[in-house]
C-alpha cells in the first residue's frame, strides 16, 4: 500500500503563522521516519537527504550499473544532484 502525502506553500511567507515549524526541519523528521519504515518519497518534494540516506532509501546497484555500462556519469548528473537541494547548493 502507498500513501503519498504532500504539504504545500512556505510557513515563513504566511502572515504570523500559529507555531511555524522550520520547514527543513520538519521534511528531514518525515525522511527518516520514511526511510525507518521502508518506505519511498516521492522524488518532486523537496529533499534534504545526504547522499548515503538517499542511496539508503532507493537500492542504486542497477543504477550504478548502468550508468557505468553506458558511460553517463559525463553526459548526465545523477539522480540525486537533480532531486536533493544539498547538492544543488
Amino acid at each position: 500500500m502507498y500513501v503519498d502525502v504532500g504539504a504545500y506553500g512556505n510557513p515563513q511567507r504566511w502572515p504570523k503563522p500559529p507555531n511555524p515549524s522550520p520547514a527543513v526541519a520538519s521534511t528531514r523528521t518525515v525522511e527518516d521516519f520514511v526511510r525507518k519504515v521502508g518506505g519511498f518519497q516521492m522524488l518532486y518534494a523537496d529533499s534534504y537527504m545526504t547522499r548515503e540516506e538517499f542511496e539508503e532509501m532507493f537500492d542504486h546497484s542497477a543504477y550504478r550499473t548502468i550508468r557505468e555500462r553506458f558511460n553517463c556519469d559525463s553526459a548526465f548528473p545523477d539522480v540525486y544532484d537533480k532531486v536533493c537541494k544539498a547538492a544543488r547548493h
